[in-house]
C-alpha cells in the first residue's frame, strides 16, 4: 500500500497519528472504515493484485485534504524521494539482484540488464537529475508542504513515463515485436504452444491460434515446452527468443 500511495503515503502516517480524534467526526470515520475494508479485501484475496489498493484513494484523498493544512513539516514529502532514489540505485547496483528461480524470470532479468547496460548512462543521468530535483523541492524554504507534494508527485511521473515503463517496454515488448514483424515478413503460419501473448498477433496482423502445430507451421512456444521439445530431438529452427518463450520453424533440408 505505501508503495502505490506514493509520495503521499508520508500523509498516511499522519493520519493514523490523529486516528482518535479523526474517528469522532463521522465522515472522517466513515472515509476510514471504507479504506480499512480496502485493506482487509485486499490483503485477503487470492491474487492481492495492488492496484486494487486504488479502490481506497477517495476517502484517502479527503482524508488528505483534511490534515495536509495542519502539516508543516517537509519531513511528511521524504516518500518522494523513494521512486527517484529506487531507480538511480537499479540501474547503479542491478547486477547485485538475486537470480530468479523461474527459467522465464531468469530470462526477463537479463534481457532487462542488458537493456539497462545499453542505457547505462542515459538512466543513471536521468534519474540523477530528477533525484536532485527533489532535493530542490524538498530543500526550498518559502514552499508549503502541498507545493512540494504536487511537485514530487510530477518528479515520480516523469520517473515512470520517461524511465521505468521505457525501459520495461523495452525489455518485454521489442524482442516479441521483432519476432512477430519478422513472422508477417515471412508470411509465416503461426500458432502458440504454452503461451498467450496477444501482442505477438498485434504485431504480426494476424490472430496466433492456440493449438498443436501441423507440417509447415511456425511455433510460439514456452521455453519449457521448448525444453521438452529438445530433449525429443526434434528438427527446428529458432527463429527468435524472449523472455519465456521462442518462436520455432520446422527445420529446412538443406539444398545442394
Amino acid at each position: 500500500m505505501p508503495l502505490v500511495l506514493l509520495p503521499y503515503c508520508g500523509l498516511v502516517i499522519a493520519v493514523l497519528l490523529r486516528i482518535r480524534e479523526y474517528w469522532g467526526c463521522p465522515i472522517n470515520r466513515f472515509a476510514l472504515i471504507w479504506v480499512a475494508i480496502v485493506v482487509i479485501l485486499v490483503s485477503s484475496s487470492g491474487t492481492q493484485l495492488p492496484h486494487y489498493i486504488l479502490y481506497s484513494t477517495g476517502p484517502l484523498f479527503m482524508l488528505y485534504a483534511r490534515i495536509l493544512p495542519t502539516l508543516v513539516s517537509r519531513l511528511w514529502a521524504l516518500p518522494g524521494l523513494f521512486v527517484p532514489l529506487s531507480v538511480l540505485g537499479f540501474g547503479l547496483f542491478h547486477q547485485l539482484l538475486p537470480e530468479p528461480n523461474h527459467l522465464r524470470d531468469q530470462e526477463q532479468l537479463i534481457m532487462l540488464f542488458q537493456v539497462i547496460t545499453e542505457w547505462r548512462i542515459v538512466l543513471v543521468a536521468t534519474s540523477l537529475g530528477l533525484l536532485l530535483l527533489s532535493l530542490i523541492v524538498l530543500l526550498l524554504p518559502e514552499w508549503q508542504l502541498g507545493q512540494r507534494l504536487i511537485t514530487l508527485g510530477c518528479v515520480q511521473l516523469a520517473c515512470i513515463a520517461f524511465i521505468v515503463l521505457p525501459i520495461i517496454s523495452e525489455a518485454r515488448q521489442q524482442p516479441l515485436k521483432d519476432a512477430a514483424l519478422m513472422a508477417r515478413e515471412a508470411n509465416a503460419d503461426v500458432v502458440s504452444q504454452g503461451v498467450r501473448m496477444p501482442s505477438f498477433s498485434f504485431y504480426r496482423g494476424a490472430i496466433t491460434r492456440e493449438q498443436a502445430p501441423t507440417k509447415g507451421q511456425w511455433v510460439l512456444i514456452s521455453a519449457t515446452l521448448f525444453q521438452e521439445l529438445k530433449a525429443l530431438d526434434a528438427a527446428f529452427k529458432i527463429k527468435a527468443s524472449g523472455p519465456g518463450w521462442r518462436l520455432i520453424a520446422p527445420h529446412e533440408p538443406s539444398k545442394i
